[in-house]
């Protein structure tokens, strides 16, 4: 078991370690393609996390590397994406009680709260397709502190609170095998190894989602929210498996209001369990995740 500690530990170290280099490359060169590269090459300590037996808790540990190599990537260049500058821009123009939707970038009427970074920004002849919910994450970054950085940030950390969720998910769907199944007529020996199987198995999902060297580096070093959908997605499975469907209702608004892709999700809702099963919960967290945009934006 010593070894198995060891080796997990290891592992989840190196991958640390190279996405720490992927980070300090990133800060001194800056070329995409290297970077790219550095990152893939993370994949190869990472993979031993697919075979070495995890620790108890070890997901915990995974998720200090993460943090740790996360605040690394957020607080390098963005060489691979330049969307965090397109974030910051809406979040200046919504702060401002501008309508992101109304005016792109490019728009005489911004012209006044141009910056350094308004070059930088792209597609600057066409207003934001971000939905409300994100409009509204950018802005609350950026009130925090105005700065790409910000918004990398932010996706740090709905990258991490993704990997509390899928633990927690781990853990209430159990592992996918019969001999692991835990019938009520079970020994105390064979429900306590039930327990830690089941325990072991969450503590994988959990470490491999949090030390992906690319979810790491789209949440961290790019600052894509997309992350954030993935959070809330394991957050809409939990709920149907416990047959919330309000709960389940209102994670498809919240998804919809950040990424459209969430409106995939909807006809779900159907197959939910319990009496709250139409839409409405789910249109009044879209409109509640609009009204903050809508207050701000004149």
């Amino acid at each position: 078991r010593g070894s198995n500690v060891r080796g997990f530990d290891l592992a989840a170290m190196a991958t640390t370690a190279m996405l720490v280099v992927v980070a300090a490359y990133a800060q001194v060169n800056g070329s995409p393609s290297g970077t790219a590269a550095l990152i893939a090459l993370a994949f190869v300590p990472y993979a031993a996390l697919l075979v070495t037996p995890p620790p108890a808790r070890g997901w915990r540990r995974s998720a200090w590397c993460a943090l740790g190599a996360g605040l690394a990537l957020a607080l390098a260049p963005s060489v691979l994406s330049d969307d965090t500058f397109r974030y910051l821009w809406d979040a200046r123009v919504l702060l401002s009680g501008r309508n992101p939707y109304a005016h792109a970038p490019a728009a005489p009427a911004l012209a006044v709260l141009r910056d350094a970074n308004w070059e930088r920004i792209n597609h600057r002849d066409i207003p934001t397709i971000y939905p409300p919910l994100a409009e509204f994450l950018f802005a609350l970054a950026a009130l925090a502190w105005p700065s790409v950085h910000a918004m990398k940030l932010l996706a740090l950390a709905l990258h991490l609170a993704t990997a509390f969720v899928v633990h927690r998910l781990a853990l209430v769907a159990g592992p996918v095998d019969a001999e692991t199944s835990t019938p009520t007529d079970l020994s105390d020996r064979d429900a306590a190894r039930a327990h830690d199987v089941s325990t072991a198995h969450a503590t994988r999902a959990a470490s491999l989602v949090l030390l992906n060297p690319l979810l790491l580096s789209e949440a961290a070093l790019a600052g894509h929210l997309d992350i954030g959908v993935g959070a809330l997605a394991c957050a809409l499975a939990l709920a149907l498996l416990a047959g919330r469907a309000t709960a389940a209702a209102l994670l498809v608004g919240a998804l919809s209001a950040l990424k459209l892709a969430g409106l995939a999700l909807w006809p779900l809702l159907l197959g939910a369990r319990g009496r709250a099963t139409r839409a409405g919960p789910a249109l009044l967290a879209l409109v509640l995740a609009c009204a903050p945009v809508i207050v701000l934006a004149r």
